[in-house]
């Protein structure tokens, strides 16, 4: 099942006694920020994470830094970006996020979040399309766009007709650390698996192409 709760919400309880009732065996929350964080402690205060694991979606640094290692510990997460991924098995992979992370850190003593990284590659894709296309024109660029393969941090992508990016990496899936795993104050997650490629897109017929 699934439940809305209006902007400003303070007071779960309603929504999450529905999921504690539901047998489900996940609770997956979409809240982002403050939002998302309170309605997981809630959930925990409730013992919800003893009927069922908790996901939540698109989690950020900032989010991460704003749950106690105890609450942290028995999330799964879904990010778009995370600047450890030394537990996958594609070393390609594993070095290019290594590399743009510790020069990110170096430079601003904290490692790189999901929105800064996505404006970085969205940098990548045009600066490389400039590069192909040898021109600044709007046309010629937009061509090399439509039609070639980019090199990124997260790994090579290119563009479907519908202008969304075909990605190797779109999405990690991980599992937050106890206290006494972590290397460092940042270190929150284990990342367990990459998904990517056209079949985590919406399919064209769906979008009208």
């Amino acid at each position: 099942g699934r439940d809305a709760v209006n902007m400003g919400t303070t007071d779960y309880s309603a929504t999450l006694a529905k999921a504690k009732a539901s047998g489900a065996d996940f609770l997956v929350n979409s809240l982002t920020g403050a939002d998302g964080i309170a309605l997981v402690k809630q959930a925990i205060d409730m013992g919800i994470d003893k009927q069922m694991d908790i996901f939540y979606c698109w989690i950020s640094n900032t989010e991460s830094k704003g749950f106690p290692p105890e609450t942290l510990a028995k999330l799964y997460a879904q990010t778009w970006f995370y600047y450890d991924v030394g537990g996958l098995v594609d070393k390609e992979l594993v070095a290019s996020i290594k590399a743009y992370s510790d020069a990110y850190m170096k430079r601003w003593n904290e490692p790189p979040d999901n929105m800064g990284t996505a404006c970085y590659v969205a940098t990548q894709y045009i600066f490389q399309a400039v590069e192909k296309a040898g021109s600044f024109d709007p046309k010629q660029v937009a061509k090399v766009l439509a039609s070639g393969t980019f090199n990124t941090v997260k790994g090579p992508a290119s563009f479907r007709i519908d202008h969304q990016p075909i990605a190797k990496n779109v999405t990690f899936i991980m599992k937050g650390k106890a206290l006494a795993e972590r290397k460092n104050p940042n270190d929150w997650y284990h990342v367990l698996e990459s998904y990517g490629g056209e079949e985590v897109l919406p399919p064209l017929s769906v979008m009208k192409y």
